[in-house]
């Protein structure tokens, strides 16, 4: 049945938004300084 596949698809996709690996959400602090320094590039990486 189709309910039962979205619903199945719905609950792995859940939790895999709980993984940190997965998405990158939520950012694991070690990571913090590498996506700080994509986004903000005046910002010279290793300075943190």
């Amino acid at each position: 049945r189709k309910e039962d596949r979205k619903a199945q698809v719905e609950a792995e996709f859940e939790e895999l938004t709980n993984e940190p690996a997965a998405g990158g959400f939520p950012v694991p602090p070690l990571d913090l300084p590498h996506y700080h320094g994509v986004q903000h590039k005046e910002i010279p990486s290793g300075t943190n």
